[in-house]
């Protein structure tokens, strides 16, 4: 079983093979920026890669730039070895990004995760 941990939120998982499953967020804490609120709302593992599903939604009423950022990654919480963000629908930092003013939901992508993870921590 693999269990998830985000930035002191608490998740739960299911239980089976570690490829092909995802995991739903239970409890998640609400990250705040000075521009946005961020939710992780799910955690896909695939055989070809990791997918995390994120909301973002804008505090003003004035459009702002998002996009995800090369120094993202998925931490196994057991032996700390470290997997970095791949891609993303929104674009990556230095690339494309997207002006927004309304609430978004959109897929990162990490490297598949070996089947012994058990514990991991996005950051």
């Amino acid at each position: 079983m693999i269990h998830v941990i985000i930035i002191l939120a608490f998740l739960t998982s299911c239980s089976g093979n570690a490829q092909n499953q995802v995991i739903k967020i239970l409890n998640s804490k609400d990250i705040f920026t000075e521009e946005h609120k961020w939710i992780v709302q799910s955690v896909e593992l695939r055989p070809e890669c990791t997918v995390v599903e994120k909301y973002v939604c804008p505090l003003g009423e004035e459009p702002t730039w998002i996009s995800s950022n090369t120094s993202e990654f998925i931490e196994d919480t057991i032996t700390g070895e470290k997997y970095f963000l791949t891609g993303s629908e929104i674009g990556i930092e230095n690339g494309k990004t997207v002006l927004h003013n309304d609430t978004r939901t959109f897929k990162e992508f990490y490297p598949p995760l070996p089947e012994n993870v058990q514990y991991i921590t996005l950051v």
